[in-house]
């Protein structure tokens, strides 16, 4: 069995809760254990487990209560009822508050192992799944980073193409064919991104000269 877990045992019995104790341990478990409701209550407030072993007779609050107080505040919680009589009736109602398993005293430690496994088996499958889980978000999450990172240069990438679509459709338009470029009453020049001049309208010809070709800072220095 798993060796990691805890099992909190809850009875009234002493002589019943140190001989569970001393057989759980000697099968590799850690245990702790209460005589009540309300000092089992404020141990698992301290320290949760995750399994427990508890009598349905118990004094004040009674094992069927504790149960459905133990689902309330921590629902994936484990909890095999033992009783000191073989109660139908009662043992469905645990199964129905969703007790593990119902074993009656005295026990059998046969019966208990196989109880404990089963218990164990739904943690680590829970464990399991919420791993799982915990991976697949993790998953989603990197993965639509990565579609926003592309999504982004992309869109980048688009709005460049589309600007020097642009300055290639207003440099053509200098052939004679469209005449929006030379008729701007103010001086247009396009430059490359290695500071040459490409391309001049008709008013900055004639006021600064056909610097076509030249070094973009060169009118600066000129004029």
């Amino acid at each position: 069995m798993n060796t990691i877990h805890t099992i909190c045992i809850v009875d009234d019995d002493e002589e019943i809760r140190s001989l569970l104790s001393d057989y759980l341990r000697r099968n590799g478990f850690s245990t702790c254990t209460a005589g009540n409701a309300a000092e089992f209550l404020e141990m698992q407030r301290r320290v949760p487990c995750s399994l427990i072993v508890m009598d349905i007779m118990l004094p004040g609050m009674n094992g069927l209560d504790l149960l459905k107080h133990i689902k309330i505040l921590a629902p994936e919680t484990e909890v095999i009822l033992i009783s000191g009589h073989a109660d139908l009736e009662m043992a469905i109602q645990g199964l129905k508050l969703e007790a593990s398993d119902f074993i009656t005293k005295p026990i059998d430690d046969d019966l208990l192992h196989i109880s404990l496994k089963r218990a164990l088996e739904r943690i680590a499958m829970r464990n399991k799944l919420k791993e799982y889980t915990s991976n697949l978000e993790k998953m989603i999450n990197e993965k639509s980073a990565q579609l926003v990172e592309a999504e982004r240069q992309l869109a980048a990438r688009q709005v460049v193409d589309g600007f020097a679509f642009g300055l290639h459709t207003l440099g053509s338009s200098m052939s004679g064919e469209q005449q929006a470029f030379n008729e701007l009453p103010c001086f247009i020049a396009m430059h490359d991104r290695f500071m040459e001049v490409l391309a001049v309208n008709d008013l900055y010809r004639e006021r600064l000269g056909n610097l076509v070709g030249h070094p973009s800072w060169e009118p600066y220095v000129l004029h």
